[in-house]
């Protein structure tokens, strides 16, 4: 809900000096600090929150009028103490980011979100959340070139041919490593490092999906050359203020454009857009990041509907269902009198369980395995006129051109699957999930584009990152980092939502496909993080 308790002239633009002073008065007397950090017998979520007024706390929230930083009512409760005091409503989480209103009673939303952006960014760093990720719990681009797969070993003498080694062209790296030139190096010098995107609050859940969608070559490709939609409205009385769909293609072209530096891009301008007209996405704390990419790309198939004669687009159709669109089958046939019914339903992404399943075929296969419809479940039959036990079972009767597979890694609980399952890089083929009732075609197979990974252990705590493949490398976006990786590691990831893109029908045949059990390498274990859902303060 939006609240009016506060304004922007009245919000403090930075933490004060004096809790930074605070927080090293605590390190200094606690080898332990932080009630959810540091301490060896917990499951660490490395925050160490603190509060002015009792030191040690689960929580610090941050008033957004003076910037004292106090305890939630789960601890002792002194934020709501300064509120009484000072009449101070609005508070902000320190791991979340989320809003919370004391007048209000609940999490809320202010109309000055961007304002916020630079007190974010002083909390990220007095609490040291600078970077998302540790170096340590997933490899970067310097370890990743130095290992052994791009680095020459030294021979067996233990001493370096320095005669040879001067004949080998090097790359260096910010770290001050040294390493030999490869293909993958070659292609970033000419065509430039990919680049990331700023974190402005939770907002890599967004990142992720934006970043796995730019991996998507058909579908950049069109965005950046879409003309605006106002111009082919079939209702131009109908027009808006503004357009998801303009928006997005705003963003993929300077997301593409080469900057000195390779400066992130930043999200502020398309966020502001997108929560105009899903306003489910407004506020500061963390979202689902396959629950944003459907909103994303509905209201932008909504958006195109209202359209006609947009360029290599089907009358009656859209840019979004002509490369994500599938068709779904359901076939339900009465075990009592053999009458089949099908239903045909539009089919944007697959959501598979993961319920006893380590590798994607069976996902697959238990998703359109045939089920039996008994007892409170059975269907009325229009042939005997009455509720009779049925098969039932799914097909797909159109191939998208891209898809989307979203894993179910959590449950109504707010719990969540960290079983790593198996995937395919290539050579992913859904023949056998076809329909009986259209024509038999040549073999159609998909390669892996790019994945989503949820890194945290439920709901409650995680970070999206994403890992996504550019021209012939692979990289991993993780906000504004963006490093090389190696297909072993992507598909060493415990991927949330996986892209392939379908491939052309005159490619050969591809070779039985790399999965992770091929390599004969373990999973990378998942790395955790501090977003934290909110909760009453």
């Amino acid at each position: 809900m939006a609240c009016t308790h506060i304004t922007e002239e009245q919000c403090v633009t930075r933490v004060p000096k004096e809790m930074f002073k605070k927080k090293a008065e605590i390190e200094a007397s606690d080898p332990f600090f932080g009630g959810n950090s540091n301490n060896p017998d917990k499951k660490a979520h490395n925050v160490p929150t603190f509060c002015v007024e009792c030191d040690l706390s689960k929580s610090s929230l941050i008033c957004l009028n003076c910037g004292i930083i106090n305890c939630g009512r789960y601890d002792s409760g002194h934020a709501i103490d300064h509120f009484n005091e000072s009449k101070h409503a609005v508070v902000m989480d320190c791991v979340s980011f989320a809003l919370y209103c004391y007048e209000c009673d609940a999490t809320v939303t202010v109309d000055f979100e961007p304002a916020l952006f630079p007190l974010i960014k002083s909390i990220r760093l007095l609490f040291d959340i600078e970077e998302p990720i540790g170096e340590e719990e997933v490899k970067t681009v310097t370890d990743q070139v130095a290992s052994s797969k791009l680095k020459s070993p030294p021979p067996k003498g233990g001493k370096k041919d320095k005669k040879k080694e001067k004949n080998v062209k090097h790359y260096g790296l910010k770290s001050g490593k040294v390493v030999p030139m490869t293909p993958q190096i070659a292609e970033i010098i000419r065509d430039g490092k990919p680049r990331g995107l700023n974190n402005v609050g939770n907002t890599c859940f967004m990142a992720s999906a934006l970043q796995a969608l730019g991996s998507i070559e058909q579908f950049v490709s069109y965005m950046c050359d879409m003309p605006d939609l106002e111009d082919y409205l079939i209702d131009p009385t109908k027009t808006q203020v503004s357009f998801v769909s303009n928006e997005t293609r705003n963003f993929f072209r300077k997301l593409r454009e080469r900057t000195p530096k390779n400066v992130p891009h930043q999200l502020n301008l398309f966020r502001k857009v997108f929560v105009t007209h899903c306003p489910r996405f407004q506020g500061l704390e963390q979202h689902d990041s396959h629950e944003f990419l459907r909103y994303l790309l509905d209201q932008m198939h909504t958006e195109m509907k209202k359209c006609q004669d947009l360029p290599d687009i089907p009358e009656g159709s859209t840019f979004i269902n002509e490369l994500f669109g599938g068709t779904l089958q359901s076939k339900v046939i009465c075990m009592n009198c053999q009458h089949e019914s099908n239903k045909d339903d539009v089919m944007m992404d697959l959501s598979l369980d993961l319920k006893h399943k380590a590798k994607l075929p069976d996902a697959l296969n238990s998703f359109f395995a045939k089920e039996i419809l008994d007892k409170t479940e059975k269907p009325e039959c229009s042939k005997c006129k009455s509720k009779q036990t049925s098969s039932k079972q799914m097909f797909i009767k159109k191939l998208p051109q891209v898809l989307c597979l979203h894993l179910k890694r959590f449950r109504d609980d707010g719990s969540k699957s960290c079983k790593h399952v198996n995937f395919l890089m290539d050579g992913l083929n859904l023949d056998h999930f076809m329909s009986d009732d259209i024509p038999e075609e040549p073999p159609t197979f998909y390669e892996l584009t790019s994945t989503v990974q949820h890194c945290g252990e439920n709901t409650g705590f995680g970070h999206y990152i994403c890992y996504g493949k550019r021209g012939s490398s692979w990289y991993m976006f993780n906000d504004e980092k963006v490093e090389l990786s190696q297909p072993e590691n992507v598909l060493g990831s415990y991927a949330y939502i996986l892209f392939y893109t379908k491939k052309p029908t005159s490619a050969p045949n591809p070779t039985p496909s790399t999965t992770l059990h091929s390599l004969n390498l373990p999973p990378i274990a998942p790395p955790t993080k501090t977003n934290q859902k909110p909760v009453k303060k």
